[in-house]
């Protein structure tokens, strides 16, 4: 058997790293988390692939987190130690879990395993072994083949001289310039034709029940996303929710379909009463696809439960403007007009000259610094709150949230003064209260390691029902 090589047989090869070096990319709050995942063995399954760097970060704001790195070779005549770096934490920049990637790498480059690139290694096997291990895949991983069925369906381009001729594991056979732009041609057509079929359908079986129903060719992509769709009628939203991601996961960036699927992943996300995340992904399908009343009523009422008042209001506007729907109508006028009374009420606090463009930018600096938190980003979680008081401090919520960030940086008296802020403004605030009584002991052992965000909407008593409408 083949010797498996680490990352400490190859580390020559790329230009050196230093913790000063890290310590230059990012900010000291950044590099000392990392530090501390880094020391808890936060990072699993590290590979390097050519010059990439890549494993998983498990995280206290949840996670595992993918991180890749790509270091530069030492001939490389740039002063640069980096390529480029990444983070699927959806907050950007050079982040913790970076940090303590490269960690590992400075002083564990051991733990590396290095892999040869996939696809060369591939090339060198033959058809009947490349037909071994994706079977082999199918069985370990079943959760794929609605997949590989589907790329089985794709019609890849062929050379002319070679159409006649078997697949051979050695030999390429088809273009695989091409197979990218055909993917997301498939599925473009795939749902026109769905949506084009559903209307036709709906129309005919008004005119003449007896008539045969138009057909088309099932997909894989068809049958997940009715599987989904049927996982939310039947009430399993947790299920409907992991077939979304699925899905979202193999469609490419701009395929039409995926404003179906982040419609349903938003209504079942709600149902779960996920409401950041359900928020979130209106938010992406409303990105795609801008003039879907549809699609603003339902964020409408994600935004209202995430506490942003003005954007539910500005949701609900646009989606009376666009809708065409007569069914719709009604259940619009009856929450634009719940949604005006509350921002009328959260405007009023603020003072007469306080526009509804302000509250959506207030509201969303909150919700910005709710989610720092929650993924450990005290500074920056900090900075943000402090921005939204400066907007207009009539809210004791932010003045809490603003003392825990100041309390896990152990900046015990300014998080006093902010605790006792917020309960100057609501004498009966939970939260300040309960923090501010113990803070002398945390003075003394020093912050939690973990420190739970409450969502006031979560696991309330609220009657939530789905409407399904006719096509």
């Amino acid at each position: 058997m083949a010797k498996v090589h680490t990352g400490a047989d190859v580390k020559r090869q790329f230009k050196p790293l230093s913790e000063a070096d890290l310590q230059a990319y990012c900010d000291e709050a950044s590099f000392q988390n990392g530090y501390d995942y880094y020391l808890h063995h936060a990072i699993v399954e590290p590979t390097l692939s050519e010059s990439v760097l890549r494993a998983f970060c498990h995280s206290s704001s949840g996670g595992p987190y993918r991180v890749e790195a790509t270091l530069l070779p030492t001939a490389e005549n740039s002063a640069h130690k980096l390529a480029s770096a990444g983070c699927s934490f959806p907050r950007g920049g050079f982040c913790k879990h970076l940090v303590a990637l490269l960690l590992v790498w400075v002083h564990q480059p051991e733990r590396f395993v290095v892999r040869s690139r996939l696809m060369g290694r591939l090339s060198a096997k033959s058809r009947e072994e490349l037909l071994a291990l994706l079977e082999q895949l199918v069985q370990r991983q079943p959760d794929i083949e609605p997949m590989v069925e589907l790329l089985i369906e794709l019609p890849l381009a062929i050379p002319a001289q070679e159409q006649n001729r078997p697949g051979r594991g050695k030999e390429r056979t088809v273009d695989s310039s091409t197979i990218e732009s055909q993917v997301a041609s498939a599925f473009y057509y795939c749902t026109r034709e769905k949506r084009k079929v559903r209307r036709t359908m709906a129309k005919k079986s008004k005119s003449s029940k007896h008539k045969k129903g138009l057909t088309t060719n099932s997909s894989a992509v068809d049958r997940y996303f009715d599987l989904i769709g049927h996982q939310i009628f039947q009430g399993n939203y947790a299920e409907a929710v992991t077939n979304c991601e699925r899905l979202l996961n193999y469609l490419p960036k701009n395929a039409p379909q995926r404003v179906d699927v982040l419609d349903q992943l938003g209504t079942a996300q709600a149902m779960l009463q996920n409401f950041p995340q359900s928020y979130a992904a209106y938010s992406e399908a409303l990105s795609l696809d801008p003039n879907d009343a549809a699609l603003w009523l339902n964020r409408g009422m994600a935004s209202r439960f995430t506490s942003r008042f003005g954007r539910s209001l500005r949701d609900y506007e646009r989606a009376k403007e666009l809708n065409t729907r007569p069914e719709l109508a009604k259940k619009l006028e009856e929450e634009l007009k719940f949604a005006r009374e509350l921002a009328e009420q959260t405007l009023k606090l603020r003072g007469p000259d306080f526009t509804l463009d302000q509250l959506i930018e207030q509201e969303g600096l909150f919700q910005d610094g709710l989610q720092l938190a929650e993924a450990g980003e005290w500074e920056e979680a900090e900075q943000v709150f402090q921005a939204s008081i400066a907007m207009g401090d009539c809210l004791p919520q932010p003045w809490g949230n603003l003392g825990i960030c100041l309390m896990m940086q152990e900046r015990y008296d300014e998080a006093e003064a902010a605790l006792k802020r917020a309960l100057v403004i609501d004498p009966r605030y939970t939260l300040a209260k309960s923090n501010l009584a113990a803070l002398p002991e945390i003075r003394r052992t020093g912050p939690p390691a973990r420190i739970d965000i409450t969502d006031p909407f979560k696991s309330s008593k609220l009657k939530q029902s789905i409407t399904f409408l006719k096509e």
